[in-house]
């Protein structure tokens, strides 16, 4: 009984879109036309990058795994062209601020690699 219990768990986690891991390459031109990094502003931090060729609308999604910041793209959605626009989300959490200052931030690439996510000091 537990068994199945444990499979039923996994697969509302799963459906709802609440497991995370690697995803679409960083590397990958149908999604991104320029790299992701970070931007650190004020008390906050920005994860700026370009639309790729396929132009599909996305935003990353990060988590803190171990006190440091881990980033894929898990999915996409089929609205609109973005092709080569300019794509942004805010890291404005706490926690993912602290990992992120101590143990840095890092891409998840399909294959397993982590890649470091470049940091840019706005003036």
């Amino acid at each position: 009984m537990s068994k199945f219990y444990l499979i039923f768990l996994v697969l509302v986690i799963s459906s709802c879109g609440l497991m995370f891991g690697p995803g679409y390459s960083i590397n990958d031109p149908l999604y991104f036309m320029e790299r992701p990094y970070l931007v650190k502003e004020s008390s906050r931090y920005l994860m700026k990058w370009k639309y790729g060729e396929m132009g599909f609308y996305f935003t990353p999604k990060c988590n803190v795994v171990d006190s440091t910041l881990f980033c894929s793209l898990q999915k996409t959605s089929s609205s609109g062209s973005r092709t080569g626009k300019p794509g942004e989300i805010t890291i404005s959490d706490s926690d993912q601020i602290k990992a992120l200052e101590t143990g840095g931030a890092y891409w998840l690439e399909p294959d397993g690699k982590k890649l470091k996510l470049e940091v840019v000091y706005s003036a």
